[in-house]
């Protein structure tokens, strides 16, 4: 400052102290207005939990508490007897049973299904592999035809044998034009037993595996098509409803007339169009105003998925032993 004149560092002064009362102004605005915000953030956050207070459902009272019980025992009762139901309906347990004797039991069901087919005059679905019908009926049990199964898998092969010999006789009963397809298949397995872990994530070495609950109902799946008249088709529903060997439930059902338009009742006559003018037939209609009848030769293609519902022995031991509510 010695360098400048005695007024220039008078003006110099004057300017850094301005420059600093500046500098302090700025940062006091930019600190209040952080203040500001954040105080404007509490704000709307506390008005947002006033209003949820205030708009918020009431905690229930007795009565609510007493309609809820009776919601969840009416539930119980419902579930309670379904499970009866299919405990007394289902007629197909799981039965120690040899692989030889599997085999001899899939053989003779499978030549019997068969037999009546051809008595029944129902068209089957050639196997592409071997060029016969007789192997249609051996479904998902063909490689079993000549070889016998494990014998741990024998048990549950012969209970979806005797269900599919079951399901077929009634489809067969009812008198369908041709099957097209019946195949079996399985729902999806059980999730495999889980260690639990220590806090770290990783494997607690000392503590028992949880083995997942067996579901309340099992289930085994049929995919079906076959062609049909509609009043055979109607016999069939009516069957499997009525069913007092196995609780089945039809899961989806799908139903195509082999005809794209409906044909005409007797006595209706067929009028083109085209030679209608005016609301009046035009001279040449007559030809096309023929009466039409019909013939009988109208049917259906239905596609299902039949599923025969039962419980596990583990689902039925855990309902059984489970404590009772006070």
């Amino acid at each position: 400052m010695k360098f400048f004149p005695k007024e220039t560092r008078s003006l110099i002064g004057t300017a850094t102290i301005a420059v600093i009362c500046v500098s302090g102004s700025a940062a006091f605005v930019w600190n209040a207005t952080q203040e500001r915000e954040a105080a404007t953030q509490l704000l709307q956050k506390r008005s947002e939990e006033i209003n949820r207070f205030r708009n918020a459902t009431p905690p229930p009272t007795k009565d609510h508490a007493k309609q809820l019980q009776t919601q969840l025992d009416a539930a119980e009762a419902t579930y309670r007897g379904l499970r009866t139901a299919i405990s007394e309906v289902d007629k197909f347990p799981l039965q120690t049973i040899s692989p030889q004797e599997f085999q001899k039991s899939l053989n003779e069901k499978a030549q019997a299904l068969l037999k009546k087919a051809e008595k029944e005059d129902v068209k089957l679905p050639l196997n592409e592999t071997e060029g016969n019908s007789d192997s249609f009926f051996y479904l998902g049990f063909k490689d079993y035809k000549t070889k016998p199964p494990a014998p741990e898998k024998a048990p549950a092969l012969n209970r979806q044998l005797q269900a599919s010999e079951l399901l077929l006789n009634l489809l067969l009963d009812s008198h369908p034009m041709a099957i097209r397809k019946v195949r079996l298949f399985e729902p999806e397995p059980l999730p495999p037993p889980t260690s639990p872990t220590k806090p770290g994530g990783k494997p607690d070495p000392k503590a028992t595996a949880v083995v997942p609950p067996a579901p309340a109902l099992a289930a085994q799946g049929f995919d079906v098509q076959f062609s049909a008249r509609a009043e055979s088709l109607r016999e069939f529903l009516n069957a499997l409803t009525h069913e007092n060997r196995a609780f089945f439930v039809t899961r989806n059902l799908k139903v195509t007339n082999s005809k794209e338009k409906e044909p005409l009742k007797k006595g209706e006559t067929a009028v083109n169009p085209n030679a209608v003018l005016g609301g009046q037939s035009a001279p040449n209609a007559g030809g096309d105003s023929v009466g039409r009848y019909v013939l009988g030769d109208e049917y259906v293609e239905v596609e299902m998925t039949i599923e025969m519902l039962s419980i596990p022995p583990q689902a039925e031991a855990s309902a059984t032993e489970a404590p009772k509510r006070p």
